[in-house]
């Protein structure tokens, strides 16, 4: 994922999705720029400034599958916390 700042629509999987604000545009800054290690959910929740980040990071997935559902890996997934890429 190409590093876009807060006014750019933002690219998932080369598709262009809405843009984030406030609590998901954090978590998933956070996200990315933790890299392959990913972050616990304490973590993101630190990071971000937010409580309950993952509750955030589940309902991106729900409502963009074929996108955000598809890089945004949870920690039941991988080990070690949740992360952006591709599984």
């Amino acid at each position: 994922m190409a590093e876009r700042g807060v006014a750019e629509q933002p690219l998932v999987l080369g598709r262009p999705v809405p843009r984030l604000y406030g609590f998901n545009y954090r978590i998933i800054e956070a996200l990315v720029a933790a890299g392959k290690a990913g972050l616990k959910n304490d973590e993101i929740d630190a990071d971000a400034g937010v409580n309950s980040g993952v509750t955030y990071l589940r309902r991106l997935r729900d409502e963009h599958p074929d996108t955000w559902g598809r890089v945004i890996q949870m920690s039941g997934q991988n080990r070690g916390g949740y992360r952006i890429g591709l599984a």
